[in-house]
């Protein structure tokens, strides 16, 4: 916590100035002045320095000149970096840190040369109505879910900042809530059992592969990564099980999926095709 704080007004080539002396951890003597329009508003501002200094300490008043664009720095060198596991777990880092910085970016472009500290409410609420008026590269709607998501960054940088106290207050909590999961259109759509066997039909020649990665999605629901990253010991004929590895779910659990009769005969064909002869034969049991 600051010490011996010292407030006082100035009067520099003929401006009026509030400023602000004090001692730092490390024993430094700092100053800090802010320019006032009159004699009474530099002696509020400097009122305001040293209620600052006591509450807060000396950060939000180091960071009144902090750009948006040195949080969005700050937030990428330290969060958004690749992830880093120990055994099974993640220590460190983002799994989808590129996609991550990609949603982030139109916040950045907007917010970059903007004072960290003058972000208001309602600024962020005319960043919402911007986005969600404006179309995308290929000139559709721009979706409610994609610009809940770039809030949802902006939120969490202003959180770091606020914790690391480069701003007293996280301007999205004052006033009524800018991200609604319920206004997001909610994909329900099922596919039909005329419209699976046409697509499977067109499974030949060059898309032959495709044939036991859809079988798969279609009756187990797994995601497109935990899919493609399936290798064969992953897979139990005897059992008719999948275990999907901690490292290749969304939420770092391992857990095991019953395979249907057609996917499991489908892996079968597959792994004939690719195994040893040894192997093969011995698999035609199962």
């Amino acid at each position: 916590m600051p010490r011996n704080k010292q407030g006082s007004t100035r009067t520099r080539n003929g401006k009026m100035y509030a400023r602000v002396t004090y001692q730092d951890d490390s024993g430094k003597i700092k100053e800090v002045w802010r320019k006032a329009e009159t004699l009474t508003h530099a002696k509020e501002l400097r009122k305001q320095m040293l209620r600052t200094l006591d509450d807060y300490g000396e950060k939000p008043l180091q960071a009144e000149r902090m750009l948006f664009k040195d949080l969005a720095n700050y937030y990428i060198d330290n969060y958004l970096q690749p992830p880093e596991y120990r055994g099974n777990r993640k220590i460190a880092g983002l799994r989808s840190y590129k996609t991550a910085k990609y949603q982030f970016q139109p916040v950045i472009d907007h917010f970059s040369s903007k004072l960290l500290r003058s972000i208001t409410y309602d600024d962020i609420e005319k960043y919402r109505l911007l986005r969600l008026k404006s179309s995308t590269k290929n000139g559709a709607i721009r979706s409610i879910a994609t610009v809940n998501r770039e809030l949802a960054y902006l939120r969490r940088v202003l959180e770091i900042a606020k914790r690391q106290n480069w701003i007293i207050y996280n301007p999205f909590n004052q006033g009524d809530p800018l991200i609604s999961i319920a206004d997001e259109q909610k994909r329900e759509r099922i596919i039909t059992l005329e419209e699976e066997a046409s697509l499977l039909m067109f499974c030949t020649g060059s898309r032959t592969h495709l044939r036991a990665i859809l079988i798969c999605a279609l009756d187990t629901g797994m995601r497109r990564s935990e899919i493609f990253k399936l290798r064969w010991c992953n897979i139990n004929f005897y059992t008719r099980l999948i275990t999907v590895e901690a490292l290749n779910t969304k939420t770092l659990k391992q857990r095991e999926i019953a395979m249907t009769t057609r996917l499991a005969s489908e892996l079968l064909k597959l792994y004939q095709s690719s195994a040893s002869p040894k192997e093969a034969i011995a698999l035609q049991l199962v």
